[in-house]
């Protein structure tokens, strides 16, 4: 066949390509968004401390309650806590959580028998995508740090870097006074928080992705990736 004969099967060829490309990329999206509906949802043991117990070191939960227990295990937002933030009846009664089982039915289906396990480059690159996605929506870095370094005086504040066509930086965080004593923010941790601002996202993300690149997973990168991913599922791209 002459050139001019191949180039009408090739264009055909190359626009079937780019469409199934483009229904991949639609059905990633839809499958990314059933998953973010499904996310993984903590469910702590009641510790039995009164808020301001100097025994107590207690983290605010969704439903707006406090608690120093430890981490129970970890069930589906959707299909497993109602619109206070608790887990359900249901779900307490009739559902099994714990390592190796899925979230619920939907996470469940989402995997399919056949998916295999995930594989270490898949982890690497799903946490260099979560970096890059987290760090696009928070308040561009680098940020400040602008409590009191004696550690004293509230507010506690982290003022990030001035927006377009400001010459103000856009406050990050603000803690005007502790609650029932305790320091909900400390100065340590302003400290850390303007420190991992979103600017340290790209490099990260590119060491990552050339860890994944180079077939060879170090434990130091699988050890970020998955404190990077968490309890999330990983998506296959």
């Amino acid at each position: 066949m002459s050139p001019d004969e191949l180039r009408e099967p090739a264009a055909r060829h190359i626009a079937a390509f780019r469409a199934l490309q483009d229904e991949c990329d639609r059905l990633r999206r839809m499958v990314e968004a059933v998953r973010d509906v499904h996310r993984p949802y903590p469910i702590y043991e009641l510790c039995g401390h009164e808020l301001g117990d100097a025994e107590c070191d207690p983290i605010q939960l969704d439903d707006g309650t406090w608690t120093c227990g430890q981490l129970a295990f970890v069930v589906c937002a959707a299909c497993c806590v109602d619109v206070r933030g608790r887990q359900t009846d249901e779900c307490a009664e009739d559902h099994d959580h714990g390592d190796g089982l899925p979230l619920c039915l939907t996470i469940a289906a989402l995997a399919g028998d056949g998916g295999g396990p995930v594989s270490a480059r898949e982890e690497l690159l799903a946490a260099a995508r979560r970096l890059r996605e987290t760090a696009a929506a928070a308040t561009p870095g680098p940020w400040e740090d602008c409590s009191d370094p004696d550690g004293g005086a509230w507010p506690r504040c982290v003022i990030g870097s001035p927006g377009p066509g400001s010459d103000r930086g856009e406050e990050v965080l603000r803690v005007h006074e502790s609650i029932a004593g305790h320091q909900v923010v400390t100065r340590e941790d302003t400290a850390w928080i303007a420190l991992a601002h979103p600017g340290l996202a790209e490099p990260l993300a590119a060491w990552l992705e050339g860890v994944a690149t180079s077939g060879t997973a170090t434990s130091a990168a699988l050890a970020v990736a998955r404190a990077i991913n968490g309890a999330r599922e990983v998506i296959r791209p």
